[in-house]
């Protein structure tokens, strides 16, 4: 059985987000849920409270594009209350905006993408970060292999590469400190941002979202049970979507 941890969640209100805080609330995990869309959270909450294990998420309403240092500060500082600290963060939250080309894409929009997918998650990992080293936690950044080929996908797929490469820079800074930091590609995942996104793509050639937070929960759980709490070496076994990097910190994409 897995020790109960603490975790925060990005993107908690709807897709793998919220399959990961409801999988992590039935094994009595302490649950940060931060997500823009608070109704969404107020559902999250709702769900959990219908489960037999009596755990509900801890409801954190926030706009990444408009978070700053002073935000992520209060929120490490209401871990630290609330939870005694913090094990794992997963950034799974996210701004799509459209897929302009970049001759005609917004300054504005592409702005807002930009705080939203790379500014955001760099003030809230600086902020919990002494909580994690406390624990030996590990950090998780969302990937996506579907803007690979480049063309087309605007300021989403320029946050994306910026986010994965800040990741391997925080591995290299931090390779010491007891943190993992890991990439997990969420791949194809039957979401309504999908639907809207990919129109044409056909809902049965995606993951459900409930399979891939399983997976996801799989990596963060055997991380955490890893030697001094952290260091996931996947098995031969595994369906790839992630692998060790050279010095088993940083994981990312295979294919």
């Amino acid at each position: 059985m897995s020790k109960l941890r603490r975790i925060l969640i990005t993107g908690a209100a709807s897709g793998v987000g919220r399959a990961l805080s409801l999988d992590c609330c039935r094994l009595g995990w302490q649950v940060a849920a931060l997500d823009k869309d608070a109704e969404g959270l107020d559902a999250l909450h709702a769900a959990a409270a219908t489960e037999d294990a009596g755990v509900v998420p801890w409801l954190l309403p926030a706009e990444f594009s408009e978070l700053d240092h002073d935000d992520a500060d209060v929120v490490a500082e209401a871990l630290a209350r609330e939870f005694g600290g913090l094990d794992a963060i997963v950034h799974l939250a996210f701004e799509f905006g459209t897929a302009f080309p970049l001759e005609n894409y917004p300054q504005a929009l592409a702005k807002k993408l930009f705080d939203a997918n790379v500014l955001g998650p760099l003030a809230l990992t600086q902020s919990v970060l002494p909580l994690l080293r406390e624990s030996r936690g590990v950090v998780v950044f969302s990937g996506d292999s579907v803007v690979d080929d480049g063309a087309y996908w605007g300021f989403y797929g320029i946050t994306r590469a910026a986010t994965e490469y800040l990741a391997r820079m925080w591995q290299a800074e931090l390779a010491d400190s007891g943190v993992s930091w890991m990439r997990f590609d969420l791949g194809q995942v039957g979401t309504g941002l999908r639907s809207r996104v990919l129109p044409g793509a056909l809902r049965s050639e995606a993951e459900a979202s409930e399979a891939a937070a399983r997976r996801l929960f799989e990596r963060i759980d055997q991380s955490l049970a890893g030697p001094g709490g952290h260091g996931f070496s996947p098995s031969e076994e595994d369906d790839q979507s992630l692998r060790t990097s050279k010095n088993a910190a940083f994981m990312e994409d295979e294919t």
